[in-house]
């Protein structure tokens, strides 16, 4: 894929700056160095966003698109604020197709960070990821339990089964059975409530490091379940 022109990228980062500038401020009056904050994000990542493109929209879109969410990255780590767009105004900056691109693009690049963290566990990956799965009440596949269990699998078939309905208590207590049987040891479900507890502290603070993000325990099962389908 052609990569874009110096010239091309100042065009469009002052396009979508100067759209974000009539909602914002702090974008109006720092116009010239959101620019090139955006412009500097840009070519940093550059050889990521080439090789992210999907020709599902076209280059110009996707291109804006991934710009439209750099300038908010931008403005997000010098106001220190969030919600800094109200939906509707976005709304306003690009069409909903480009969002709904720009959003698959975003998704995309936060679950890669997620597995990356997830690997990190080593040996405990898939008991992490089987039973922050059950945690979340998320389905459970055979391969998740082979993955910890190996071959006494069929001890902890009954995880598979719904706990949409069930008790945050109960959840634990069948992890620790879960964990009694793979792993033969007697523990309690406030035991295993801690060290889920852990790995998913451990798994925030990694996603949120030298980030704008602020991922907390519900926003995390948001971004699991889109790793998990």
């Amino acid at each position: 894929m052609k990569k874009l022109d110096y010239d091309t990228l100042l065009e469009l980062s002052c396009k979508v700056v100067s759209r974000h500038a009539k909602y914002n401020t702090y974008c109006k009056n720092n116009q010239e160095d959101v620019i090139m904050s955006v412009v500097e994000k840009f070519l940093i990542k550059e050889k990521h966003i080439l090789d992210s493109f999907k020709a599902t929209a076209s280059l110009k879109t996707y291109y804006y698109a991934v710009l439209n969410r750099m300038c908010l990255e931008v403005l997000r780590s010098e106001m220190g604020k969030q919600n800094i767009i109200v939906e509707n105004e976005v709304l306003d900056v690009i069409s909903e197709k480009e969002i709904s691109f720009e959003a698959k693009i975003f998704i995309e690049e936060e679950v890669s960070r997620l597995k990356t963290i997830m690997v990190m566990f080593d040996d405990e990956m898939a008991k992490t990821n089987l039973f922050l799965k059950y945690y979340y009440r998320l389905l459970i596949k055979i391969f998740d339990l082979k993955s910890y269990a190996l071959s006494k699998y069929k001890d902890i078939l009954f995880l598979r089964d719904s706990n949409k309905e069930m008790k945050k208590a109960d959840i634990f207590n069948d992890l620790a059975l879960a964990v009694k049987s793979i792993e033969n040891k007697g523990i309690k479900g406030d035991a295993v409530r801690i060290w889920l507890n852990k790995q998913m502290d451990i798994i925030i603070v990694r996603l949120n490091k030298n980030r704008e993000s602020k991922y907390d325990k519900d926003s995390l099962s948001i971004l699991f379940d889109y790793a998990n389908n």
